[in-house]
């Protein structure tokens, strides 16, 4: 069974939580043979007695919840190329290494180690590497900004699948159930590169420094110039929104593009102690997670909203 609105206090072990479950379900803990939790988040309604809430999965019989899993296909007369090698380009390579179509991934960028050090460089020094710094290379833009893993998708399988890949590949198993996960900068870059090393195990491969320059659709078959030219009948263009040279080729070659609306946004700092007091109703606790806070406005000409919190960050660049 599943039970929700379970409220612990706060630092609830996971032991505390399994006892506090079996008296709501009426088991005896030694008959339990499945206990998972599905959720964690806060309940701050009452400003200075905030609480965790839990729902989980209990029962006296052996329950799982089945894996998401893809159709295998195997090798073609042609490999899937995939264009770009950040976040949505790491997972369509996976799938594909998954499904044994060895895909092949370019990246313009460079891999994890070499851009770890450029990054440095950059803000250390403020010395600028078009192929290697915040924004390109191995893992996207995220590689570098906490690795938070909020979504809007409400394909709930896909999502549950996508942070089971990042904790088996070294992500904190809390992950699966936090109200608003996150892996954090240093386990993220970890565990792109394991994710890497797996799609190329599974016979993918993995080309850095290799920019798209041409792209030329014949029928159904493409052609893919990077570091070297390429025929293939499938190709995945992971290639983020600031390629903007490589949007323009793709006009060039007579491809369909269609505007899409963008926000302009503006920064605002604020002191944490603030945004704690608003939200507790203290303005620290060893407890709790630095607070934050969404907001969303309807008007005429538009909606206004709050995106991100980045506690304790900084502007790069």
């Amino acid at each position: 069974m599943i039970l929700h609105d379970l409220f612990l206090p706060l630092g609830s072990t996971q032991s505390e939580v399994k006892a506090t479950s079996c008296r709501k379900a009426g088991l005896a803990e030694k008959a339990v043979r499945t206990f998972t939790i599905l959720r964690k988040s806060l309940d701050a309604r009452k400003k200075g007695a905030v609480r965790e809430v839990y729902s989980v999965l209990i029962s006296d019989q052996e329950e799982i919840i089945p894996p998401v899993t893809f159709p295998y296909v195997g090798e073609r007369e042609y490999r899937p190329i995939v264009v770009g090698f950040g976040p949505a380009g790491i997972f369509a390579a996976y799938v594909l290494a998954l499904a044994g179509m060895r895909p092949l991934v370019l990246e313009r960028g460079l891999p994890m180690e070499k851009r770890i050090k450029k990054v440095d460089v950059l803000w250390q020094e403020g010395v600028l590497d078009p192929k290697g710094n915040a924004e390109y290379g191995e893992g996207g833009a995220g590689a570098f900004s906490d690795g938070k893993l909020n979504s809007g998708i409400k394909e709930k399988d896909l999502s549950r699948f996508v942070l089971e890949t990042f904790v088996k590949f070294g992500a904190p198993e809390e992950i699966l159930y936090l109200n608003k996960p996150h892996i954090g900068t240093d386990r993220l870059r970890d565990t792109v590169r394991r994710m890497r090393e797996e799609i190329c195990r599974l016979g993918g491969e993995v080309h850095f420094e290799a920019q798209m320059t041409d792209l030329c659709a014949d029928g159904a078959l493409a052609r893919v110039t990077a570091d070297g030219e390429y025929l293939t009948d499938r190709v995945v263009l992971a290639i983020g929104h600031s390629a903007r040279d490589t949007y323009e080729t793709l006009l060039s070659r007579g491809f369909f593009m269609e505007n899409k609306p963008f926000a302009v946004g503006v920064r605002i700092e604020q002191l944490q102690r603030d945004i704690n007091q608003a939200m507790y109703g203290v303005p620290s606790a060893p407890l709790l997670p630095p607070a934050d806070y969404k907001v969303v406005e309807h008007t005429a000409q538009g909606g206004v909203y709050s995106f991100c919190m980045c506690p304790g960050g900084y502007v790069v660049c």
